[in-house]
């Protein structure tokens, strides 16, 4: 789920917040810090980067750490913001912080990681039981 998240806000880019709706941005921004858009976007930034290491051993250990010290997620957060302003409108934010701001949505963001790190291992343990099994059958024909 995160990764989509990321992968939707790089391709579609960012556009120009409108000055006359600073409330609705205010509001926007103050989701992103109580859900920890941020750190999770950077979490996963870091993972993608992992895996593009080793993909791609050629490319020296320098060019990943300088990358990793340019990306900025406030700059990232700025990105986000005229989406989340095109494409919400003001009262599904404020449904959103009314949530996310209650004791069932701070339980949610509390095991938000737990949950998404162990349906990931899940997930992985599925495709690899499934991918050993297509292989099997494919040997035998």
């Amino acid at each position: 789920m995160r990764i989509i998240f990321v992968i939707l806000v790089s391709v579609l880019g960012a556009g120009q917040v409108r000055a006359d709706d600073t409330s609705k941005i205010d509001d926007i921004r103050r989701f992103f810090e109580i859900t920890n858009v941020a750190e999770l976007a950077m979490a996963d930034i870091k993972q993608s980067i992992e895996l593009q290491k080793r993909a791609n051993p050629k490319v020296p250990a320098k060019f990943w750490t300088e990358l990793l010290d340019e990306i900025q997620p406030d700059e990232f957060i700025k990105r986000m913001i005229p989406i989340y302003d095109r494409t919400f409108t003001h009262e599904e934010i404020k449904a959103w912080l009314a949530f996310f701001e209650s004791s069932a949505g701070q339980a949610f963001l509390k095991n938000q990681k737990a949950v998404l790190t162990e349906s990931a291992k899940a997930g992985q343990a599925y495709v690899q039981e499934v991918s050993d099994s297509v292989a099997r059958r494919l040997k035998l024909k």
